[in-house]
């Protein structure tokens, strides 16, 4: 292949651009995927923030949710503001076309946007840049839509985990067996936001806003109906329950005679995918009630191909 070269009128701007240039990404959880009209607005929405482009999509219909990544530039005050003007538009969108009095699924949630989740993406964004880009949405949040938000992570400053958060919120417990639902009344939340008021609505519930360095969520269906197996799998699997180190795991009901180990793995070097699906296999040879293990996916694109398409979508 012959060599490239590069002039001031051709390439060299964009990798100049490429090299300094401090992004980061948020993954978006919202708590429906079969409204569509809501998810319409919801892009609409984000549409006018093209600074902010969308990046990957993913839509679970038996989970009812639906995740997108967005990225964005997080170096200065004035790029994070313009972040989180993306944010609050598509959240705005979201309350305004779903209440989660009304929304149920095999997935927890506690808000109709359940989690914004923010990773620095690249050499040049920081840690620092993300917890503050974090801070900034949920200050928005709380001041502009009056929803409850909940740091996590480096955007808390005691460095909370998220599933301790979670965990004291309610979040891992259903309003019957499997099946999350929106509450009914407005209740008081058990301990005080770092942004927004202190009352639950009903109608929209709670977010969780926090920066930490990349997650990959990788859910693994088993042929079976027996959650009560598939739990026992998810709490061998976790490294809560004596597993494999980095890993969040639940087991989620997904269709007709299938549940899902569903896994956060928090440092895909340490502990990969191909290690968590050979583990649940290995655990799944005691439980009679599953038929078989199926191939696990990965519900995001990689850290890299995340990264590579925020540089296309954001040059100049």
């Amino acid at each position: 292949m012959p060599p490239r070269f590069f002039c001031a009128f051709g390439e060299m701007p964009s990798i100049l651009f490429r090299k300094k240039l401090a992004m980061a990404c948020c993954k978006m959880y919202v708590s429906t995927s079969s409204n569509r009209q809501a998810m319409e607005n919801i892009e609409q929405a984000m549409r006018g923030h093209p600074q902010v482009p969308l990046l990957h999509t993913f839509r679970d219909e038996h989970y009812d949710r639906v995740g997108y990544t967005l990225a964005g530039k997080c170096g200065s005050t004035a790029s994070r503001e313009n972040f989180a003007d993306a944010i609050v538009d598509m959240i705005r969108a979201a309350i305004l076309n779903i209440d989660l009095q009304k929304q149920s699924g095999s997935h927890p949630r506690l808000g109709v946007v359940d989690n914004l989740c923010f990773h620095p993406l690249g050499k040049e964004a920081s840690m620092d840049q993300a917890a503050e880009l974090a801070r900034s949405c949920a200050r928005s949040i709380g001041a502009k839509l009056q929803v409850p938000t909940f740091l996590y992570g480096a955007a808390s400053y005691e460095n909370v985990p998220l599933d301790a958060i979670r965990r004291s919120l309610g979040y891992f417990k259903s309003a019957k067996p499997g099946i999350w639902q929106g509450s009914s009344n407005n209740t008081a939340l058990s301990q005080p936001p770092q942004f927004g008021p202190a009352h639950f609505p009903a109608s929209t519930g709670i977010i969780t806003a926090g920066a930490c360095p990349w997650i990959a969520n990788y859910n693994i269906p088993l042929q079976t109906g027996d959650l009560q197996a598939a739990r026992r799998i998810a709490r061998s699997v976790s490294q809560r329950g004596g597993g494999l180190a980095h890993v969040q795991a639940m087991a989620l009901a997904h269709g007709v005679d299938s549940i899902e180990i569903a896994c956060n793995l928090l440092d895909v070097h340490e502990t990969s995918p191909s290690s968590v699906q050979s583990f649940v296999e290995f655990l799944a040879r005691d439980e009679s009630s599953v038929e078989r293990v199926c191939l696990g996916y990965l519900t995001n694109l990689e850290e890299e191909s995340i990264l590579e398409l925020a540089m296309e979508k954001m040059e100049p």
